[in-house]
């Protein structure tokens, strides 16, 4: 048991750093935000590929089978089960992460080149200058980039969206099994949908950088964040008449959702940090710790608001929305908000058609009065 443990820990910490490693690298490498959009919607799907194999991989019983016998002892052997396929999983799970750790380690030793242009640099350390003059002199990073009403506005309707799909992926398969379609139907119709959720993610990835473009950073935040909440809701109006088709798109919409939920976060802090002269790293590391939060916070609050309002997934379904509209909430102020007409020039390599529209932020002025 405490062998498991820290290797899932130590999993989860290298999980974390590549993500962070890799998406600071993409902010890095993006010219303009149409650019870094379609970086991180990029990355969004191949981590809906790998969540979908990895999940499809954990479902099969491989000592059952009589795959890789050379990870059998004689205290878990193939016929163990659960044993021996914890075993395997791990040690896949391993590999995976060693390899996709070495390969980006490769890359950023291999690239002997500036990530930045000359011109990048000055913009940044210009604009971290007169941040700077705003903030007390020895502030962290961490309380430079939190200066930004903006950023704080990410960063809770970030964490507000990621409890409310906790309160869908801890309750998925016990309300679609136990409420919904029974266990048969019901496990059949999760493997599907998981599946499916990997194909309308593909799909909405690639129109996302659209959407953005006509309605903005916050505009297409508050979208997914209407959008989680409205398909929460749509699961509790199913029990009404559920029908396997029905759950199946119902659970397969999900898909959609999840890639606003990794892509526009990022890259309206991203954006912002590179105004303030903050480091993209700091910014990507920011927007994990609501997410992570969300997850921890469901695992120990779920059994008590269950026990309050009642043990059946309707209850997280319903909490889940609330949480979802609350972090549409705070997203149409910070449109609202944003309006003090701060900008970041455009880098010299991006035009209209590459996406390289200036940014607005809420930085207030540093001399003159205020704006009405």
């Amino acid at each position: 048991g405490g062998g498991v443990f820290v290797g899932l820990l130590l999993l989860a910490v290298a999980r974390a750093a590549l993500g962070v490693g890799l998406r600071a690298r993409a902010a890095e490498a993006a010219a303009a935000p149409l650019q870094l959009i379609r970086a991180f919607a990029a990355l969004a799907v191949f981590e809906l590929m790998g969540g979908a194999f990895g999940w499809a991989a954990s479902t099969v019983d491989w000592g059952r089978i009589g795959y890789f016998p050379a990870l059998a002892t004689a205290a878990c052997g193939q016929r163990s089960g659960a044993c021996f396929n914890v075993r395997l999983e791990m040690f896949f799970a391993v590999t995976l992460t060693v390899l996709g750790s070495s390969l980006a380690m490769l890359a950023d030793e291999g690239d002997g080149r500036s990530r930045r242009s000359h011109r990048a640099a000055k913009l940044n350390a210009d604009a971290r200058s007169m941040t700077l003059e705003l903030v007390p002199e020895n502030a962290t990073s961490v309380e430079v980039a939190l200066t930004d009403p903006g950023a704080r506005a990410v960063l809770l309707a970030s964490g507000l969206a990621w409890s409310g799909w906790w309160c869908l992926e801890g309750t998925l398969e016990g309300f679609t099994t136990g409420e919904l379609l029974g266990v048969t139907w019901g496990r059949s119709v999760v493997r599907s949908a998981r599946q499916l959720r990997m194909l309308v993610g593909l799909v909405v990835a690639f129109s996302l950088p659209t959407l953005v473009r006509s309605v903005g950073e916050f505009g297409a935040w508050l979208s997914a964040s209407l959008a989680l909440a409205s398909l929460l809701l749509v699961g509790v109006g199913l029990r009404a008449d559920p029908g396997f088709a029905s759950v199946e798109v119902w659970l397969s919409a999900f898909g959609g959702v999840e890639v606003f939920l990794l892509v526009v976060p990022y890259v309206i802090m991203i954006r912002r940090a590179q105004a303030r002269g903050t480091p993209a790293a700091l910014a990507v590391a920011m927007v994990n710790v609501p997410a992570a939060a969300a997850c921890l916070g469901h695992a120990a609050l779920a059994g008590r608001v269950r026990n309050l309002l009642g043990e059946t997934g309707t209850t997280d379904l319903c909490v889940g929305a609330v949480c979802a509209l609350w972090a549409a909430e705070v997203c149409s102020r910070a449109i609202v908000c944003d309006r003090d007409g701060f900008r970041l020039p455009p880098p010299a390599t991006a035009g209209p058609a590459a996406g390289g529209a200036a940014l607005s932020l809420p930085i207030p002025a540093r001399r003159g009065k205020p704006r009405p």
